[in-house]
Order: C-alpha cells, then structure tokens, then sequence
C-alpha cells in the first residue's frame, strides 16, 4: 500500500481545504496527474500525483482542511513506488517538514496563548434584534490569523508624512504609467540605502537577516480579500515593465489564478489606498518583514513654497515598522527620504 500525502507547498504553507477531488476508488492513475484541488491562503492549486497506480481509498475530502503530511489518498498494492512525494521543481523533500512547522513553532503557540477571549455564539446577538450570518471564507479565515499573529507578535510604529506629488505625476505622464511603479522604484533604491528596513528577525536566536534582493509586496484588493504579489527584483527592471508586470498580477489576483511562487518572499510590502480614498492609515507589517509603506489619497492642500501660499498635489504616506528592529529616528529619516525621492524623482525620465 502507497500513500500519497499534501506535499510542502511553498513560504509558510501548512494547510489549505480541498476544493475537488478529482479520483475515485478503482481509478487508475499516473505519475502527475491532478488528485485534489487545493485552496490555501494564496492561491488555489492542483495537487499532481507523486506515484502512479491503482486508487484504493481517497482519505480526502471537499471542504476538509488537510495540512502538510497528511495523507490525500492509498494507492493499491499493484502500484508502482515512485520517487520522493513532492511538487514538480520542489526541491525540498517531505522528511524536512517536522523541522519546518517546528520552526513555526513558537509564533503559533504565541498566538494561541494570546487567543484568550470570551467564547460568543450567534445567540448573544439574536436576544438584541435581528442579524444574519455569513461564514468566513478561506481567504478572510487566513487573513484573520494572519493579522492577528502580526499584531500580537510585532510591536507596531506608524510614522506619517506628506509628499509633493508634483513632479511625479510630470514624470507618470510623460512615461505613461500608473503611480505605483514610480514608487517601488524610488521604495526600492531607499531600501538600498537603508538595508534594515529590508531584513528579516528570526527572534529565537536574536539574528537579523539582511537580504540582497528587493521583491515587493503590492497589496491588491479582491471581492475575496486581500492578496500581496510579489514584484520580484525591483532593483533589475525599469519603471514600464513593473508597470506591466503589476497590471497583469492585478488582474490574476482577481481570479485567484497567481502561482505560488508569485505570492512569496517579499521583503518589503506596499499598500496603496489612493484609488479607494483616505488619508493616513496604520498599514500591518506582514510577518516576516520588518516595515510596510501605506499611500493615502492624494489631495490639494495649500501649502508655502517661498514665502508664497500655493495649491500643491499632496500625497499623504504612513510607514509602519517592526519597533524590534528599527528605531522612531531611522523610521523618520528613510521616510523623509522616500519623500524627498517623491518630490525630486530626477533619474527615473529615461528608465
């Protein structure tokens, strides 16, 4: 008998729900083939077949969270051994998952420590008048916990800031891009300078990571809920091909079509409220990164510019950052300095 269980899937994935199942008992399958399909907190995936063979049971099941390791189905005693039950270019092999949920370990028992509330119930609300109920779904399930695990373990600062949008929206017509691409490009080359708000803190042994690269997290708003793609390696790629890149995850993200790979390892996120409305706002730093830059509306405001009151294009900026890591002075300075880069964004004309 061969069983065939939930793979490791990717950055801090430990579980999702079946969506379908697409084998049943007696079905032959091969190597490859799509057994499940799977939501979790970022995409929702089809899981291949790590053998080939006879279907003698399937253990899983629609709507049934399953977790890394558990078993999705039991292949017969015909069926062929395969290799090791994994992913195609996973390169990770399952006998390294007890050492990967023990290292997720503390902050989820920190969680369920803090997770000491009153118990309620739809009847503490009915006695009062009507209501109606609406479950959550996978997604906003996920992005309860996750924010709560962010907020409780990471001691939040937001600092604020205003910015002239003048020059920029110069610098967006002329280029014929949206503004968000500019601001990753300027986000990015202060995170250059001030490589801490680029890091990583693996608390348990007291190490801050400093990464090389520069992959930012665009906060994207969904019917669903909220997703963060990735635009990798920011430093590399002009302002128009991030501008290309951001439309087109935008729109997968719609259709809850992005790879996994597309949801992972960013160092830095950006969530941008601008289209919506607002002014400044506490934007949540997502664990494990260190600071998040929020973008309010932008709006006229009068203003002085050498001894004269003018109407200026004003774009508010809330920074949030982990107070672990960073410091209320250096919060101040790479702030001023992403606005000093919004004001006077000289270089960026011929990218």
């Amino acid at each position: 008998m061969i069983e065939i269980k939930l793979p490791i899937l990717g950055e801090n994935i430990i579980q999702g729900e079946v969506v379908k199942v697409f084998v049943s008992p007696g079905d032959k399958i091969s190597k490859g083939q799509s057994i499940i399909e799977l939501e979790t907190d970022k995409a929702v995936i089809e899981i291949p077949a790590s053998e080939e063979g006879i279907v003698s049971s399937v253990l899983a099941h629609e709507s049934q969270v399953i977790r890394v390791g558990d078993p999705i189905l039991i292949l017969g005693e015909s069926s062929v051994r395969g290799t090791k039950n994994e992913l195609p270019l996973q390169k990770k092999s399952s006998s390294v998952l007890p050492q990967a949920i023990s290292k997720m370990g503390p902050a989820a028992r920190r969680l369920e420590q803090l997770k000491q509330t009153l118990p309620l119930s739809a009847q503490d609300f009915e006695k009062h008048g009507p209501v109606e109920k609406q479950k959550f779904s996978k997604l906003r399930r996920v992005i309860s916990e996750r924010t709560s695990l962010s907020w409780k373990i990471i001691p939040h600062v937001t600092q604020c800031e205003d910015a002239s949008l003048t020059e920029l929206v110069k610098l967006k017509k002329k280029l014929k891009v949206t503004l968000t691409p500019l601001i990753i490009k300027l986000l990015v080359k202060a995170l250059q300078e001030e490589p801490r708000f680029n890091s990583s803190l693996i608390e348990e042994e007291q190490i801050l990571i400093l990464k090389k690269y520069f992959h930012i997290g665009v906060a994207i708003d969904t019917p669903e809920g909220l997703i963060v793609p990735v635009i990798r390696d920011g430093d590399k790629k002009t302002v128009k091909q991030i501008n290309s890149e951001l439309i087109d995850l935008s729109h997968r993200a719609q259709k809850r079509t992005l790879e996994l790979s597309e949801l992972e390892g960013s160092s830095f996120s950006l969530s941008n409220l601008g289209p919506i409305g607002g002014t400044y706002f506490t934007p949540l730093v997502r664990t494990p990164e260190v600071a998040v830059l929020g973008l309010g509306k932008a709006h006229e405001k009068l203003v002085k510019r050498r001894s004269k009151i003018i109407t200026d294009l004003i774009l508010p900026l809330s920074l949030s950052y982990d107070h672990r890591v960073i410091d209320g002075a250096d919060a101040a300075r790479f702030l001023i300095k992403i606005k000093n880069s919004i004001e006077n964004p000289n270089g960026y004309s011929k990218k």
